[in-house]
């Protein structure tokens, strides 16, 4: 009993008639991971903290956990580094692996919706409904019909985000989804029409979430497999630049040797294959669209708000999910954080505006809203201990009872869910030793088959323009690498150069050296004639 007073000795310590409700929202992308943490004053909502970093290379690739130990300590440093104590925070599962279906139903009665939404699922979700978490949302109510929108996710899915994130030391509270975040989060800030057809385009770096809004409810939606990545590897190929070159090109920070009018040129073509994606989600309704709001890292690319409005024939609007939220400083990038934002706003709000997938069994039971009233809006200094104490003893047996009642219904769910979890982590164990053999078996087969195919690859990505290679030789080959020996011709010594520092920065080159120059006329035309030495590694340089 010591430690249900205690929430009360606390608080009496300190004379506070109100304490500001808190929120964080955090958006694990392909390229980045952005944190906010957002109060709830009577004033309104206020941006407290936020975080973005960049994620080293190759951590997440499409989606998928590549590195997870890393994926874990950059989250947790995000953290540290933003000053964030709240435990609690608010996910997102990626578009690919939700599914959302729209079903129209007779208007039923209280007692039967339960039973309705379990009735709905078995016959919309293709999977068994003890392999998903379930939610759902009424996205519009006429008088005799319903319009719910179901939403799945595998368990597998939902419990690898949530076991990453509680290794980062946080606790998942809300898993929504991105299409619902979106939607909220600009109808909050007053940039979604009331009437009206209205798009939400958000740019990930590896994916694009298109969501379709009418008269101010959810319409469609789609995951598109284009982002930042894209046109970044588009730039790559077509003008042999790094990784770090074509991302400040992107950004229309153009060097000195490159035309500007060329990576206006890629950027186009490119933006065309996203273009039909997006046209493909609801061709009738996209041609009433009124208003594309723009948010995500692709709004830097240059051009790119003026390529919508020339296709869609609309008015197009950069996102700022901080209108009307208060914050410091004019340099807050706001179309980057929208989804982490709308995570927070969701997780704040009375009303149900999104969805759970968060599993019965790692949901926190909330407390009665007594004990909040103690909390925030008792008059401390108006009362005596004696009546403190007793309203403790009051609302510590009534939450007692609470407690019980929702452990027993927790426990049911739980007890049906684990069954499935046994058999299915010890079908997991027993293919992952299977996978495990074949794999050893693959790789001691396919060792180094690919090792001059990449070679030739990579230099192919690494050679300037007006060079030439007329001699390509493997002198050894041992445990670091091929051993190679490269002539050529060029039109100067400063081609030469560049070759030769793009083959020293790869990843897959090193001891890389000029051997000589000199100079060579070809059909009466001065040219540099080179030889470099190097060694071709078939895995990346570890600094």
């Amino acid at each position: 009993m010591r430690n249900r007073f205690s929430v009360i000795d606390k608080f009496l310590k300190k004379p506070k008639l109100y304490r500001p409700k808190k929120a964080v929202g955090l958006d694990i992308g392909g390229k980045f991971i952005k944190i906010v943490e957002i109060v709830k004053t009577p004033k309104g909502y206020a941006l407290r903290r936020y975080g973005i970093k960049e994620l080293p290379p190759e951590v997440i690739v499409d989606g998928d956990v590549m590195d997870r130990e890393t994926l874990v300590e950059e989250i947790r440093s995000l953290v540290e580094d933003c000053g964030i104590k709240e435990k609690n925070v608010a996910l997102t599962i990626s578009g690919r692996n939700a599914i959302i279906k729209s079903v129209s139903v007779k208007q039923p009665s209280k007692r039967e919706f339960s039973g309705l939404i379990s009735e709905l699922a078995k016959k919309n979700i293709p999977h068994d409904l003890s392999d998903i978490s379930l939610d759902y949302k009424i996205s519009k109510a006429e008088k005799n019909e319903l319009n719910v929108l179901l939403v799945a996710a595998k368990n597998e899915e939902l419990y690898t985000l949530i076991d990453i994130v509680k290794d980062a030391g946080l606790s998942p509270a809300i898993i929504d989804t991105i299409p619902f975040v979106l939607q909220h989060i600009f109808q909050t800030t007053g940039l979604i029409p009331k009437d009206g057809v209205c798009g939400i385009i958000n740019i990930g770096f590896e994916r694009t979430s298109v969501v379709i809004i009418k008269d101010g409810a959810y319409h469609s939606d789609k995951d598109i497999a284009v982002g930042l990545r894209t046109f970044i590897e588009a730039i790559r190929r077509r003008l042999s630049l790094s990784f770090d070159e074509a991302m400040a090109a992107l950004q229309g920070k153009i060097a000195k040797d490159l035309n500007k009018q060329d990576i206006v040129d890629v950027i186009k073509v490119t933006a065309q294959t996203l273009l039909r994606q997006i046209e493909r989600i609801a061709p009738p309704v996209l041609k009433e669209c009124k208003k594309l709001i723009v948010s995500g890292e692709g709004v830097e690319i240059i051009g790119i708000m003026e390529i919508f409005t020339e296709r869609f024939k609309t008015i197009c609007e950069i996102a700022d999910p901080l209108r009307g939220i208060h914050h410091e400083g004019d340099e807050v990038p706001g179309y980057k954080l929208a989804i982490a934002v709308g995570l927070a706003l969701s997780k704040l709000s009375k009303e149900k505006v999104g969805v759970n997938l968060l599993p019965p069994d790692e949901r926190v039971i909330e407390p009665p809203k007594g004990i909040e009233v103690i909390k925030t809006t008792f008059p401390i200094y108006t009362v005596g201990i004696t009546l403190a104490v007793l309203l403790g003893i009051f609302f510590s047996l009534e939450y007692k009872e609470y407690k019980l009642k929702e452990d027993v219904k927790t426990m049911e769910v739980t007890q049906q869910i684990l069954k499935k979890r046994v058999a299915m982590v010890e079908d997991i164990m027993k293919k992952e030793r299977d996978i495990k053999l074949k794999l050893d078996i693959i790789e001691e087969l396919s060792k180094d088959k690919y090792l001059r195919i990449g070679l030739l690859d990579e230099l192919n990505k690494l050679i300037t323009p007006n060079t030439w290679l007329t001699y390509l030789k493997e002198e050894a080959t041992d445990t670091v690498g091929l051993h190679l020996m490269l002539k050529g011709v060029t039109t100067s010594n400063l081609s030469v150069s560049r070759f030769m520092k793009r083959m020293q920065e790869s990843p897959y080159f090193r001891d890389v050296k000029l051997s000589y120059t000199q100079m060579k006329k070809i059909d009466g035309i001065e040219t540099t004639e080179f030889e470099i030495k190097g060694i071709f590694q078939n895995r990346r340089k570890r600094d």
